[in-house]
């Protein structure tokens, strides 16, 4: 599924691959991608010498072209000043700084959304929710109760928050992971199918209907985006995304799960059967809509 819609993503690539081949034509030779941070590199004087070209011809795709052409893995610090003219190291330090960012952070970009007692906050480097997620539901032995199977090891390991919506269900004060919620959000049919699990030990607080409150809320409100791909490599554009309806899929007899969705507003609509298998093989259907 093309998450930013078909027709842009098309556009992108056909943009970038003309500017390519404006670009190859212009040096008269293939582009090569090189590492400006490896010297003894067998390509780096043939790299350097199409950057120079590309980047002081002043046309903006040539530019684009030449700054697609850094690895993204290089090491600002190793950057030999001499060998660059300024805004070419200028150029070469910011592309390599705005890729070690991009490295560090997970698929979810928006900000983290605070509530009264909790924050909800998107995946990182730093905290490695993903990491503390997968460790706790082990522990618990209690997330397979209603999905219909039996769980193996790697199951366990495969859970993943990388996706544009999915945020760990923080305590505010003394800064926990308390939880994990994930909207799955269509475009193409403004809808989010909601997801969310409390661990074992910190149920029965409130912080569920909280957290399910909190980011519905945001979501009735555009304030969620997704990152679009621009054809300039490490560079991306906030696409925010339009939400009418917010599905929930629940197994009949987690009456838990089915009582907080009431409390929230979602509202029964009919009984779901083959479901996926790492969801269960049969759901309460539960939708809510925007207030007026």
């Amino acid at each position: 599924m093309y998450r930013y819609g078909k027709s842009t993503y098309k556009r992108q690539r056909k943009r970038k691959a003309a500017a390519e081949k404006k670009a190859e034509a212009f040096i008269g030779e293939s582009l090569v991608s090189w590492l400006p941070d490896f010297k003894d590199s067998s390509d780096y004087e043939e790299g350097r010498a199409q950057f120079h070209s590309l980047y002081q011809s002043g046309d903006a795709d040539l530019r684009t072209i030449a700054w697609n052409q850094i690895n993204p893995f290089s090491n600002p610090d190793d950057v030999d000043p001499s060998d660059f003219v300024e805004e070419e190291y200028n150029a070469i330090c910011k592309k390599l700084r705005i890729a070690a960012e991009n490295q560090k952070s997970g698929r979810n970009r928006n900000a983290r959304i605070y509530t009264k007692r909790l924050i909800l906050s998107p995946d990182d480097a730093e905290h490695s929710y993903e990491k503390q997620f997968q460790k706790q539901v082990r522990i618990d032995e209690s997330f397979f109760d209603y999905v219909g199977f039996e769980p193996h090891n790697s199951d366990y390991d495969n859970f993943s928050m990388y996706y544009p919506f999915s945020f760990a269900i923080c305590e505010k004060n003394e800064g926990r992971m308390v939880g994990q919620i994930t909207f799955d959000v269509f475009e193409e049919c403004h809808l989010a199918v909601a997801c969310w699990y409390i661990f074992r030990h910190e149920r029965k607080k409130g912080y569920a209907k909280e957290a399910v409150t909190a980011l519905a809320q945001q979501a009735f409100a555009g304030r969620l985006y997704d990152t679009a791909h621009t054809w300039k490599d490490e560079v991306w554009r906030r696409k925010y995304v339009k939400i009418d309806l917010i599905r929930a899929q629940i197994a009949p007899e987690n009456t838990a799960s089915r009582a907080l969705a009431e409390s929230c507003g979602f509202e029964y609509q009919y009984i779901q059967r083959n479901v996926t298998p790492y969801t269960c093989e049969s759901a309460c259907v539960y939708e809510l809509t925007a207030k007026p």
